[in-house]
């Protein structure tokens, strides 16, 4: 999030959740294997790469590795063989949207959008706001290498049982200095911005441990409520009203969709309520653009692994339903 506003998942290899944060302690084995998690995280997040800043030898690196990964787990350019697209920067030089997807069985030429932005604070610059001489580095683990580790084994799963239509992963460029991968693809989309049928967010997923219930970032502005409350009742989970989330609906990279028209959300335990919310967790009040955000013993995966399941479940329900969402009547943003 800005600050303005190697393992392989099996479907027989399942991690059970331990006593995890808020008290509360996951009711089924995640889907999703820590030690994938743990793995993206570590490369994407090691010193080398020095923070990813947008536009940098370790963003190119970072871009490198996410494309070799989508492969690897069985993910495939989009239509027109096209797997990235140039990003402009401000202030000059450029960095790239990294995109795959795994085709429909049913409906190809319809799409679910996952997204999760690969950039991250740098050092020795403003985004990397709480560093020091011993350590300038904002390695940017948690905001967003752990999205992007959700995303990657995302692909892995639909790559082995599709959806009735095609999925595609975004991996965006410079969102950190203004959602700036999203804009380019809703401003020069590879696919027809009319065929997607909803973006999914994934942001600083691993900022919170494990919470039972579950927040719609955009509850209220599309009919999607319905299927998210289904989602999380299937995961073991209850959807619940945040007023915190919605201060937050602008600051990622989804909102360049909604902007452009399409129904855009997030679907998270981030924003649980209990114990002060997000904003009150160890990672926003400590960690949050800070040098210590690092791969390693300090991440709580719980929160990330049961919010990829709930995400999985989620997208699938809206790439499989009969009717495509549609926002509320009454909402600021509509299809063109």
């Amino acid at each position: 999030m800005p600050a303005r506003a190697a393992a392989v998942i099996g479907f027989g290899l399942l991690t059970l959740a331990a006593c995890v944060a808020d008290g509360g302690v996951a009711p089924a084995p995640y889907s999703v294997s820590r030690a994938a998690l743990s793995a993206h995280v570590d490369f994407l997040a090691d010193d080398r790469l020095e923070g990813r800043l947008a536009g940098s030898a370790g963003d190119r690196i970072a871009t490198r590795y996410i494309a070799g990964q989508f492969a690897e787990a069985g993910a495939v350019p989009l239509p027109g063989g096209i797997s990235d697209q140039k990003v402009e920067l401000e202030g000059g030089g450029t960095s790239r949207n990294v995109l795959a997807m795994v085709p429909g069985v049913l409906h190809p030429d319809e799409y679910v959008l996952y997204i999760a932005h690969h950039d991250g604070q740098g050092m020795g610059n403003d985004l990397c706001q709480r560093a020091d001489e011993s350590d300038n580095i904002c390695n940017s683990a948690v905001d967003n290498a752990s999205g992007v580790a959700v995303l990657i084994e995302l692909a892995r799963r639909y790559a082995e049982q599709p959806a009735e239509r095609s999925i595609i992963f975004l991996a965006s460029a410079a969102e950190e200095g203004g959602l700036w991968g999203a804009y380019a693809f809703t401003e020069d989309p590879p696919v027809p911005l009319s065929s997607i049928r909803a973006v999914l967010g994934l942001d600083t997923v691993a900022a919170r441990g494990y919470t039972r219930d579950v927040v719609l970032l955009g509850a209220g502005l599309t009919d999607l409520g319905s299927m998210a409350e289904a989602a999380a009742v299937a995961e073991g989970r209850r959807l619940v009203r945040s007023p915190e989330a919605d201060d937050f609906y602008d600051r990622s990279d989804h909102f360049a969709f909604a902007e452009a028209g399409v129904p855009a959300v997030m679907l998270t335990g981030l924003f649980a309520p209990a114990n002060g919310g997000l904003a009150a967790t160890p990672y926003m009040t400590a960690r949050y653009h800070s040098a210590s955000d690092e791969a390693g013993p300090g991440i709580d995966w719980s929160g990330a692994q049961a919010d990829a399941g709930l995400l999985y479940r989620f997208g699938r329900l809206i790439a499989n339903a009969d009717q495509a969402p549609k926002w509320q009547p009454t909402s600021p943003y509509q299809r063109p």
